[in-house]
């Protein structure tokens, strides 16, 4: 079953049910909603590790710390946004764009500073969070030396118990997961093999985050 554009899963993996009562899941990937993305096992938000928005080379992991220096500069927040629809996949796909960006006046939202991957290694390479324009090279996926917004686009697959798990829009064959398939705290996240295919392999349980709204205190509350 799809929901624009999101496949979804009818089974529930064993993964912490983090409760999304507050918020229609749906909202979230409207790119209008700030959420936080918590990590389904090690219940850590996820968090650049520069806040400052003028740095595009750094990466992001889960963290538990929320403090007043992150709140303030959006550190904690992100937004999934509609990106392009890819005609080969039949599949829209998604920015993960962090609310620690420039300010963003109208529909284009380039200036964020989103998610991006390796495109020649991407199991390899931690994530990036930058502007397309501002990225290292092989964070930049080109056709026909033509910069193009691939390696910052991801689909998204939601779980029944309201995860979303993400994968590179230049290889389905891989989800966003992390290194050497961790759960422990501040391991970042990058691209892994989807061993099992379907989105169903035993490296998801490490690939699901679920949107959280924040409200007050700590993580998830």
């Amino acid at each position: 079953m799809t929901t624009l554009g999101v496949e979804t899963l009818t089974t529930c993996s064993s993964v912490t049910v983090i409760s999304i009562g507050d918020f229609n899941v749906i909202d979230a990937i409207s790119g209008k909603l700030e959420v936080m993305l918590v990590h389904a096992v090690n219940g850590g938000y996820l968090k650049p590790d520069n806040l400052n928005h003028n740095n595009h080379g750094g990466e992001a992991r889960a963290t538990k710390d929320l403090g007043k220096d992150t709140i303030e500069k959006k550190g904690h927040l992100w937004y999934l946004t509609p990106a392009i629809f890819i005609d080969y996949l039949k599949k829209m796909t998604y920015y993960i764009e962090s609310a620690a960006s420039e300010e963003v006046d109208g529909p284009d939202t380039s200036k964020r500073r989103r998610i991006s991957y390796h495109v020649s290694n991407p199991t390899g390479n931690g994530i990036h969070v930058g502007c397309l324009d501002q990225l290292s090279g092989d964070y930049q996926y080109k056709e026909n030396g033509t910069l193009t917004p691939l390696s910052q686009c991801w689909t998204l697959t939601l779980t029944s118990c309201g995860g979303l798990i993400f994968a590179p829009a230049i290889d389905l064959n891989l989800i966003w997961g992390t290194m050497d398939n961790s759960s422990k705290m501040g391991v970042c996240p990058r691209p892994i093999n989807n061993w099992g295919g379907g989105f169903q392999g035993p490296n998801i349980i490490n690939g699901v985050w679920y949107p959280k709204r924040h409200q007050r205190g700590g993580v998830g509350d």
